[in-house]
């Protein structure tokens, strides 16, 4: 079934996508709902190991016989054949009896032996105990302490080692029930891990023989999806000096003065006061530090007229590249991505049908490159000459960074590429390194105990939080593993939540469509942050899928998490929840069914209030009371559009960026009443709400910007946003684009008109007024050139705006220019590295290098474009920069 998008399509473009629906599920007996044995029960039904009655009943708390148990295991193993020549085989079996072939097959098989009596008594119910005999058997399990005075002991000890044991069973001698059978025959075929209760603490890996344990039944519960798995065709190649060898510092031909710095400057607009966020560019109010492409920049930013780069860390060689950066104080630190090679095994890697099964081998796919995370800390006392002081390699790739105080706190996920385990098992490759520069002398492998493990998981990749003290080299580095990926990550000044994404069943009463349905659930991770430990305290799980980091939060003992179920254009229809749970990760309380059938577009949590924006044609906002057991909607307001991104203003209002929608626009070509033709999606809008009456939130001023196509990055990256509150100001990326044309809809000429950044005055009183545009484009025609999409040169298009003192400075990957504070006129531009007039024009997309000519006649319009650092050698073609020079 296809439906009309209403978001997110290019423009000149309606499309129709099939999406994928699920649907409910069809219960296979009649009395497996809702309880604990239904998957597994299933799982054996569809495999034909096991039946239901003729009224369509499983009875699952029914006690199960002795015959039927072992003909139910044996069938679930394929290889020990159900049939015997022999007429006879205890006093109470016959030939003539339906369960003889089993009984016979596992008297072969020395599984079973009977009571001393000589008979099987088939016609028992079976206790646990020996039902944990014959299942240990069957299946081969690792059988300890035989010599033990209970001679059950070393069977359910081999159950409960395998995570199979259903939490009813608490008696060895207790009888078992066809539920707890399921339960037990599903996780020992399957490699899953029966558990009834999805909170509290991980269990922690004991030893690399229950590594290989786990990861073995990773590979059982993924058989039939022909999935890769870890291996290895060569070694990793570590070169512990590699950093320390290849880095190098290029110090600036001018000497630093004295550090003079503004009294007042902006930083990172972050989530949580107190926790700092990386990102790339800091600032402390004498100086900008930047990423720009394999290398760091220092710059003299104030006062203004002393516009100038200080120096320049160049990572390039260690194959290191910087992302995002922290500042605190006199202490830079900078995390990277490290990509390590492997060695070349010189052939493609065989496909595994290619291996016999003792070849097996951990082996990555050929070209492949561990993922790794660097994170160097740098001494910028003299911010002329920055120093080194450690650096920390992470395996995974980074996901996301907090400072807290001194310490920072990196996420990392490692992917785990299987291609068959070896036996036996070889835990080397799959181990994660982490490396302190600080602490040569220490084991850099983290060993196989050092492992947490989600029961079951879904993913083979490791997931890392690793502590860094930034101004302390006597403490070692930090770290928390578990067998487990991640996505999403919120902290709070105590705890960090990592999020990860996988499937599962719900029952969902929906009326006449209530039933079992499968859908997106969100595991949270939690990890308690201290200034010397990071350590995993627990996790739970919430229904739907999170939309990033500001749908979760942490207030008093509370966590909160506002997730999406469903599908807005499914047969499963969306809904917003709004999830909380105590300090032991125990749900308190929930509110679901928050706008069915539309999206949740953005979630600010504040204090015991939630606020949160979904869209299908309109922008409900929705405010939200928050008491732990019963959460409730207080109020809402629907007006056209919808925010990305809600930032309190203060107590009483919050100030909403997204979209501006007329759902009026080519209304006749939707299909549907739940959705608006892309046209309709207009300008950027940037809203202030009035939320004092939690009752009747209002929308008091608006400003639209730009039309269809008009974009910025602060929709997707809180960190692009400039905010003042006591300045009353507002700043940010955009990319503005207009209607040339005057129509509306389909027919409108949409084009680029400007790339740049703007800023301005908020007002409670009289809203937004623009205060002044800046854009590191001086020549217009580059817009014409573009249409309504634009892309522009990487190293022009502005990333950040700042204000250092009385002056506000724009930050491209190439140029900075300070501002002025009233209107921001240009004071002074700095280009970062030279640019050829060649580079210059093709990047203007000149199509010959005499055509350059046409978009800068003469040097000196070279220079007042890009700065005074332009330099033409090489460019004998370019007379007039020949002449100027």
């Amino acid at each position: 079934m296809s439906r009309f998008l209403p978001l997110g399509v290019f423009v000149g473009f309606l499309l129709l996508l099939p999406l994928q629906t699920f649907a409910q599920q069809p219960v296979v007996f009649s009395d497996i709902a809702g309880t604990n044995a239904r998957t597994a029960v299933e799982f054996l039904h569809d495999k034909k190991i096991v039946e239901g009655f003729a009224d369509g009943s499983f009875l699952p708390d029914k006690s199960i016989t002795r015959a039927e148990f072992l003909k139910i295991v044996l069938k679930s193993k394929s290889d020990i054949a159900a049939d015997c020549d022999a007429k006879k085989t205890f006093t109470d079996v016959t030939g003539e009896d339906w369960f003889f072939p089993f009984v016979c097959a596992a008297v072969n098989s020395d599984i079973i032996q009977g009571y001393a009596d000589d008979t099987f008594r088939p016609h028992d119910n079976i206790n646990f105990r020996d039902a944990a005999k014959i299942v240990a058997k069957v299946n081969e399990l690792v059988i300890t302490d035989k010599n033990t005075a209970d001679w059950s002991a070393p069977f359910t000890d081999a159950i409960k080692r395998e995570r199979v044991l259903p939490g009813s069973i608490s008696d060895s001698a207790a009888l078992l029930t066809r539920g707890e059978m399921a339960q037990m025959v599903w996780g020992i075929s399957t490699g899953n891990e029966v558990t009834n209760d999805s909170l509290g603490e991980l269990p922690r890996i004991a030893s690399c023989d229950e590594l290989g344990a786990q990861l073995h039944k990773f590979e059982q519960r993924n058989a039939n999806g022909g999935r890769p798995a870890f291996g290895r065709a060569g070694e990793m190649i570590v070169d512990d000096m590699a950093m320390d060898r290849a880095e190098t510092e290029i110090l600036p031909t001018l000497s630093a003065e004295s550090d003079k710095a503004a009294d007042d400057f902006s930083g990172t607009n972050v989530q949580e006061e107190g926790v700092d966020e990386a990102d790339i560019v800091k600032n402390d109010g004498s100086h900008i530090f930047l990423v720009k492409n394999n290398t760091l920049r220092i710059i003299r930013a104030y006062p203004a007229d002393q516009l100038r780069q200080e120096a320049i860390i160049t990572l390039s060689d260690s194959q290191i590249t910087p992302q995002e950066l922290f500042l605190d104080n006199n202490t830079l630190t900078v995390i990277g991505s490290h990509q390590q090679a492997w060695e070349n095994p010189g052939k493609p890697v065989p496909m595994m049908e290619d291996f016999a099964p003792s070849d097996r081998m951990i082996m990555p796919p050929y070209w492949s490159q561990p993922q790794q995370t660097t994170v160097i800390v740098y001494d910028i006392t003299d911010r002329a000459n920055p120093k080194k002081l450690r650096s920390v390699t992470i395996d995974g790739s980074y996901l996301s960074a907090r400072r807290i105080d001194e310490t920072v706190f990196v996420a990392t996920s490692r992917y785990n590429q299987i291609y068959g385990l070896p036996q036996p098992f070889d835990p080397e490759p799959f181990l994660p390194m982490m490396e302190d520069s600080a602490f040569v002398d220490m084991p850099t492998k983290i060993g196989c105990a050092d492992f947490r493990y989600v029961p079951n998981f879904s993913s083979n990749s490791t997931l890392i939080v690793t502590g860094i003290p930034t101004n302390n080299l006597g403490k070692q580095a930090f770290r928390e593993v578990v067998l487990g990926a991640g996505e999403s990550v919120y902290a709070s000044l105590k705890n960090m939540f990592v999020t990860h994404t996988t499937w599962g069943e719900n029952f969902l009463d929906n009326g006449t469509d209530s039933g079992w349905f499968n859908e997106e659930q969100t595991e949270v991770y939690r990890f308690a942050l201290a200034p010397d430990s990071v350590t995993f305290t627990g996790k739970t799980e919430a229904r739907g899928r999170v939309l990033n980091q500001f749908a979760m939060s942490e207030f008093d003992v509370y966590f909160r998490i506002a997730t999406q179920a469903g599908d807005a254009w499914g047969n499963n229809l969306s809904e917003t929840l709004v999830t909380i749970f105590d300090k032991d990760l125990k749900q308190t309380g929930v509110i679901d069914k928050i706008a069915p059938g539309e999206n949740i577009k953005s979630a600010r949590f504040i204090g015991n209030r939630a606020f949160l924006v979904t869209f299908k044609t309109v922008d409900p906002l929705f405010v939200i009371d928050l008491s732990p057991t019963n959460p409730t909607i207080l109020g809402k307001l629907k007006i056209p559009g919808w925010s990305d991104y809600l930032h309190p203003w203060d107590e009483n209002h919050l100030i909403g960026f997204g979209k501006e929608v007329d759902e009026s626009i080519d209304a006749d070509k939707v299909h549907s009443d739940s959705a608006v033709y892309y046209t309709a999606v207009l300008g950027m809008k940037i809203a202030i709400f009035d939320i004092s009456d939690v009752a009747n939130p209002k929308e008091i001023h608006k400003q639209i910007i730009g039309n269809r196509g008009t974009t910025s990055e602060v929709l997707t990256n809180h960190k692009a946003l400039l905010v003042d509150t006591e300045k009353g100001i507002i700043g940010f990326p955009i990319t503005i684009t207009e209607n040339k044309n005057g129509k509306v809809g389909s027919d409108a000429d949409i084009q680029t008109t400007f790339a740049g950044a703007q800023v301005y005055d908020v007002s409670l009183a009289d809203g937004f007024s623009l205060r002044g545009e800046v854009s590191h484009y001086e020549d217009d025609g580059i817009y014409q050139k573009s249409g309504e999409y634009f892309y522009g040169d990487p190293d022009l298009n502005i990333q950040r705006i700042i204000y250092i003192g009385e002056n506000f400075y724009s930050i491209s990957p190439n140029i900075i220019k300070a501002l002025n504070w009233q209107n921001l006129g240009v004071l002074k531009t700095l280009m970062l590295d030279k640019r050829t007039c060649e580079q210059i024009g093709t990047e203007n997309e000149c199509s010959s290098r005499s055509d350059c000519t046409a978009v800068f006649q003469t040097f000196e319009e070279c220079r007042r474009n890009f700065g005074e650092e332009v330099v033409c050698e090489g460019e004998p073609q370019f007379a007039r920069c020949e002449a100027a020079k």
